[in-house]
């Protein structure tokens, strides 16, 4: 698995929290015990470089006239139906912050709070501790402590 990449996308007006983004997927991924050799991080400019094979998904953090002329990557994104959480500071103002074709997207309504857009991806990678399964075949008499 050591080859395996999950493909993260930060899009938009990434500039006060990508540092931020970083170090938070980081260490949500390190809390598995994985490294980060496992997880790539793509800015804008690299998303038309990323592994059509991995998983990827993206967060888009919106500002003033965002527009789809800017943000032409999404239509790849959007073609091959990846995850895209917009994160906008105001929902009301949606339309403004992002590009139409975000529209049908649920938004997280609060910049600051890059940590819950960021836990929908990682939900979404089934890397969070939570969702993660594990089965344990053992014969009851003699392994009920263990598997408990």
């Amino acid at each position: 698995m050591s080859d395996y990449r999950y493909q993260f996308c930060l899009l938009g007006k990434t500039g006060p929290f990508e540092k931020d983004v970083r170090d938070f997927i980081e260490d949500q991924i390190s809390s598995l015990g994985l490294n980060n050799k496992h997880i790539e991080i793509l800015i804008e400019n690299d998303v038309e470089k990323r592994n059509r094979k991995a998983p990827c998904a993206a967060i888009f953090f919106g500002y003033e006239g965002a527009d789809a002329e800017t943000h032409q990557e999404l239509d790849q994104l959007i073609d091959d139906s990846l995850l895209i959480v917009p994160v906008v500071g105001d929902l009301k103002k949606f339309s403004k912050l992002t590009p139409q074709k975000l529209s049908r997207y649920n938004a997280v309504p609060n910049p600051n709070d890059y940590k819950r857009a960021c836990i929908n991806v990682l939900e979404h990678f089934r890397l969070l501790r939570s969702e993660r399964r594990l089965f344990i075949s053992y014969k009851r008499d003699e392994s009920t402590s263990i598997a408990h």
